[in-house]
């Protein structure tokens, strides 16, 4: 980046800390909460978007380069045109969110975009502090020497000292070792994923050096570099994560798979490096804590076991996260992640070994909460899983968990996440998606996020934007157990049999927490959906009752199966053998799936939903589910709860 455009970049960026609320077509924008609101619906937009909202809005009518998107936008980094795509898509897809779209964003081919609002509006006020935006012709046209110096002065008083709770990380070049274009493409898209992920988050990702010496470079505790390199028909990638001052290692791992799928590797590991980066940063903005370059290396080792595909060596976990408490005792992230880890752990074991351990959970979530509830979350996390493991059917005592931890760390993400997957549990998908909505903005590539935000865009009727979010984020993490069921089960019971079918044929995406049986039994019924023929749906209920009775397939997705190949009565029958249960991450959300329409009415459906804790969440909070008042069929869920 050239002088002149550093300092335009940094004059001119949008912040959205400073922008003035506006209305955009009838919507009602806030910038600095990243919100936007029309007729009591509110959507909350990840920063970065936001922004590039900001900035088509203040030139409304007229076009924006991509250019100007990327100083306005991105400060003027190295940025891919999918990352500009992106942020347009999303904005798009939230205008069509209203019956009447509020604005509509036109493509200029080779130039840039317009944004038109449905209705004419006053361009919004420029922030406080700024002039209102110049177009490019203007600040080129200023190249002089005294605008220069003017700037920088102006520049250095915006920027000010920072604050002091906001490490950011260094990013060096990721060498191409063996300097092919391959290999360099690669190098490139992994630095410029990284950066825009964090960016979108609020973090800067500041590079290594700083054009003008008098522009303070934001504080850095973290350099994340890395190498690319291709071998025959294989490119690998080294990346790795060092504390700036000692240059301790603190994280590195290997990717490497086929050259001609480098695009793929490059998401994959940019994904999970960005993860890394982000829970090393989180972990140092605890006002007064000091970790070791040691203690963060081992925080960050047992944070991604908790998250790994292979099987969980908990006992390795928790050492590792014993051992940094022993060394950082007033770690509050540590100690909250210490005790979801021990719930975790004891939810897989019976027995005297198993109270003790949830006993000991609820104790560490107490501490960290107590120590620093902001970077508590996890601890809230652990909370709510012990009360739905002692309690299955009290989803009320358990969501409360949730919601004092949102109101104590209203910006931890895998908070947002588990308050929109309970709200799915209990059919108010239209609640939950703001939840999501905000966890996916603070971390775009967190693998469980992902998958989650698009179970509950499917539960609020949007099937097509939940295929291409799931996509996404198996693509970002294609080994993770979690979201390889997620993409099936989309698929098997809410979309297109034929491509779920697929999914089972092909062990790379087979989802391996499926036994044998059960895929069989699978297989049959999406043959059966397919063809629509008598006999193939014949053989298809009864391998699907059989596995189920064995255990060997799971209750919802038998249950699920029977009901889209249109079988109520045998869906009614396993349903009705259904008792309180809850497993980590799951329970009976599945009762709520809009495959199940057909059942609401049924005597079964609300006996069933009584003995699994349903109608006392719905009846005593008057938090009814969406089909109550949507349908087809129209459900009458109060006369039906007191009914039955």
């Amino acid at each position: 980046m050239d002088e002149l455009t550093q300092v335009f970049a940094l004059h001119n960026r949008v912040d959205l800390a400073r922008e003035a609320d506006f209305a955009l077509g009838g919507l009602r924008i806030r910038p600095s909460r990243c919100e936007v609101e029309a007729d009591g619906e509110r959507r909350l937009l990840q920063r970065r978007v936001m922004q590039v909202l900001v900035a088509l809005a203040r030139s409304a009518n007229e076009v924006v380069s991509q250019r100007e998107l990327i100083l306005r936008c991105w400060g003027g980094l190295s940025v891919t045109d999918d990352a500009i795509g992106r942020c347009i898509a999303q904005l798009r897809r939230l205008a069509t969110a209203w019956p009447q779209p509020p604005f509509q964003i036109e493509t200029i081919a080779g130039v840039g975009y317009r944004l038109e609002a449905a209705a004419a509006e006053p361009e919004p006020a420029p922030a406080a502090g700024f002039a209102a935006p110049a177009r490019a012709k203007r600040w080129v046209l200023a190249a002089g020497v005294v605008l220069l110096v003017a700037a920088a002065g102006a520049v250095w008083a915006l920027r000010g000292p920072g604050p002091a709770d906001a490490p950011t990380v260094s990013i060096e070049p990721i060498a191409a070792i063996d300097g092919s274009p391959g290999s360099r493409s690669v190098a490139n898209l992994i630095a410029d994923h990284i950066s825009g992920a964090l960016n979108e988050t609020g973090v800067e990702a500041a590079p290594p050096r700083m054009v003008f010496s008098f522009l303070r470079a934001p504080r850095s505790d973290l350099v994340f570099g890395g190498t690319v390199a291709q071998i025959g028909k294989l490119s690998k990638v080294r990346l790795y994560l060092e504390d700036l001052h000692s240059r301790a290692t603190l994280w590195s791992s290997q990717f490497e798979g086929p050259s001609d799928q480098a695009a793929g590797l490059a998401d994959q590991a940019a994904a999970s490096a960005t993860e890394r980066i982000s829970w090393a940063l989180d972990a140092r903005r605890q006002p007064g804590l000091k970790l070791t370059p040691h203690t963060l290396a081992l925080f960050l080792r047992a944070e991604q076991a908790l998250e790994s595909p292979e099987p969980l060596n908990a006992g390795e976990t928790t050492n590792d996260l014993e051992q940094v408490l022993m060394e950082a005792p007033r770690f509050a992230e540590a100690r909250a992640t210490y005790s979801l880890a021990l719930v975790q752990e004891g939810s897989a074991q019976q027995g005297p070994g198993r109270e003790r351990l949830l006993q000991l959970a609820a104790s560490q979530a107490g501490q960290a909460i107590h120590d620093y509830p902001r970077g508590a979350g996890a601890a809230f996390e652990a909370l709510y899983g012990l009360q739905r493991l002692r309690d299955p059917a009290g989803y009320g005592a358990a969501e409360a968990h949730l919601l004092e931890g949102l109101r104590q760390a209203p910006d931890y993400p895998f908070l947002n996440m588990r308050e929109c997957q309970f709200l799915d549990e209990v059919g108010r998908a239209k609640a939950a998606l703001p939840y999501c909505e905000h966890a996916i903005a603070l971390r775009p590539m967190a693998p469980p996020i992902g998958w989650k935000y698009a179970v509950a865009l499917y539960l609020d009727g949007k099937p097509q934007w939940a295929d291409r979010q799931v996509e996404g984020a198996v693509r970002l993490f294609p080994s993770q157990e979690a979201g390889r069921l997620a993409r099936f089960r989309l698929a098997a019971f809410g979309g297109a049999p034929q491509k779920a079918l697929s999914l089972l044929e092909d062990d790379a995406t087979t989802p391996h927490v499926i036994t044998p049986d059960g895929l069989a039994a699978l297989k049959l019924f999406l043959r059966a959906a397919i063809s629509g023929a008598e006999a193939d749906r014949e053989a298809a209920v009864a391998a699907v009752v059989q596995a189920a009775d064995q255990r060997a397939l799971d209750l919802d997705m038998a249950v699920l199966a029977l009901a889209r190949l249109g079988q109520n009565e045998a869906a009614l029958k396993l349903l009705s053998g259904a008792g309180p249960s809850y497993h980590w991450g799951g329970g009976f959300g599945f009762m709520v799936d809009p495959v199940l329409a057909g059942l609401r009415t049924d005597p079964r459906y609300w006996a069933a939903a009584r003995r699994v804790g349903l109608v006392r969440y719905w009846s005593q909070g008057d938090a009814w589910p969406d089909f109550c008042d949507a349908g087809p069929p129209r459900v009458d869920c109060r006369a039906l709860a007191v009914a039955h």
